[in-house]
């Protein structure tokens, strides 16, 4: 199962992909550095609510509807296994 952090750096991943966008651009909108928005993506630094809610505004949905782009992606079980041991 994964951690809401995996979750929305999965779906961000996605929204950027759906938009040919990358993090330099997201970063751009929130008025925020790459670095800043790097240190998220990579799970250095969790994602607060305030920040969930910037991010969906900027792609125009709803956290819900944010987070809900990463159950689109089916992770095998052997590899949720994996990266649980």
């Amino acid at each position: 199962m994964r951690s809401t952090q995996e979750a929305a750096t999965t779906a961000i991943r996605l929204h950027l992909a759906a938009r040919n966008k990358n993090q330099s651009w997201l970063a751009e909108k929130l008025k925020r550095s790459v670095f800043w928005i790097g240190r998220r993506m990579s799970g250095d630094v969790l994602f607060d609510s305030n920040t969930l809610d910037e991010i969906a505004r900027v792609f125009g949905v709803t956290v819900a509807e944010l987070l809900s782009a990463a159950d689109a992606v089916k992770v095998p079980s052997a590899v949720e296994e994996a990266v649980a041991s």
